[in-house]
């Protein structure tokens, strides 16, 4: 129950923001960090303490908008092709967020990448009104050109060695060396990369240092 109140404390601060909205505009919420971070699990119970509030929702993933992969290892650099290469953010932008800010209104399907069959044949809904809560979540998502799409910017902080723990934890069936490897190679290496070109650290409205996820807390 500890970890219920300290992880509601910070969903309340976020709820003050929310209630201080224009009226008659969605508003959007962009959740980031790095890989293993806790930004699927944090936008999940984020989401459902929104609803509990009385809000419309829309919960949108970065990770259904990944590239095939015959982009996605174009070139020789892994941190270079994780970072450029791994997410399609221009249909992201172009289908979603675009609409969302602009009309501020969205009724639409599309037919997203099964990373498993490397087929588009996900299909996914998203609809927004004018009194919707959005909250986006995924890797990379406060690159300078994508920040001006968010209301309020939300940044999950783990250590490297957290993320790799993370990793190793779970990619149980794979060598604990592998993981650290491919994590070396590419996923931390692209994240410094990131944080190098973007400082999204500094972009964020709000910190969390989400090093023991059942014990959360805000960064001053």
């Amino acid at each position: 129950m500890g970890q219920n109140i300290l992880r509601y404390s910070l969903f309340e601060k976020i709820l003050l923001r929310v209630k201080e909205r224009p009226i008659g505009a969605p508003f959007v919420i962009g959740i980031n960090g790095i890989d293993a971070s806790g930004k699927t699990m944090f936008s999940k119970d984020l989401s459902s303490f929104l609803i509990g509030q009385g809000y419309c929702l829309q919960l949108v993933h970065v990770d259904n908008f990944h590239n095939p992969k015959k982009v996605r290892y174009r070139g020789d650099n892994e941190a270079e092709n994780y970072l450029f290469r791994s997410i399609d953010f221009e249909r992201l932008a172009g289908n979603l967020l675009d609409n969302i800010v602009e009309k501020q209104e969205l009724d639409i399907e599309l037919t997203l990448l099964d990373l498993n069959t490397d087929q588009y044949t996900l299909s996914r809904r998203y609809v927004v009104n004018r009194d919707s809560i959005v909250i986006v979540e995924g890797v990379f998502l406060f690159k300078k050109d994508l920040l001006d799409y968010f209301d309020f910017k939300v940044f999950l902080d783990i250590s490297f060695s957290e993320s790799v723990r993370r990793g190793i934890a779970r990619n149980e069936r794979i060598p604990a060396g592998d993981v650290e490897d491919r994590y070396s190679e590419k996923y931390l290496a692209g994240q410094k990369l990131y944080f190098r070109l973007h400082d999204p650290k500094g972009a964020a409205d709000m910190t969390i240092n989400n090093e023991d996820y059942l014990h959360p807390f805000e960064v001053s």
